[in-house]
């Protein structure tokens, strides 16, 4: 199977996978390709690779304390975690529709367990922001993702249970695929 021309892009056809080959059928659980993975949707992609990213920052939450959109979490007593949301915020028709730039903020909150000071959650709210630093680009699928924004939104947070600090990472993707 082949990969979509750019006229076959320019011409409205949007059945393709995050590697860019044409689809070739679907299925009931959602969308095929003749490549055989699950085709992807814009945001799907740009929520991958925002994750991805942010997974490799020295520090992170080990594996059983990550909050994922859309799946059931519940946080252990006494354990740092931390949140992932994604939160697109515009689209813009460019090149006479046949393109777009989506963008968005990607929010982490951090969670440390209370009663041991704001240290932890501070320094590794500065290891992510350190990790998106404005204009770094992040490559998902066929998608280019580029941080036009880092920013600690308030102070640390705190209650009962765990001090919170939220870094808010803003994103710009062009693409023919919306």
């Amino acid at each position: 199977w082949h990969r979509q021309t750019r006229a076959q892009i320019q011409s409205g056809s949007k059945g393709f996978c995050a590697q860019g080959f044409s689809a070739r059928g679907k299925h009931s659980c959602g969308n095929s390709c003749s490549c055989g993975c699950k085709m992807t949707t814009l945001h799907q992609d740009i929520r991958a690779g925002l994750q991805k990213r942010a997974l490799t920052t020295t520090g992170m939450p080990s594996e059983g304390s990550r909050a994922f959109e859309g799946m059931a979490f519940e946080p252990q007593a006494g354990e740092a975690w931390v949140r992932f949301t994604l939160i697109p915020t515009n689209s813009n028709s460019i090149v006479s529709g046949v393109s777009a730039t989506q963008s968005g903020l990607f929010q982490i909150d951090l969670y440390d367990p209370a009663g041991l000071g704001t240290g932890g959650v501070e320094a590794l709210a500065d290891a992510v922001m350190d990790k998106f630093r404005v204009g770094t680009r992040i490559f998902q699928g066929v998608e280019e993702i580029k941080i036009v924004g880092v920013r600690r939104v308030g102070g640390v947070m705190a209650d009962a249970d765990y001090v919170k600090a939220i870094v808010e990472i803003a994103y710009s993707v062009h693409s023919t695929r919306l």
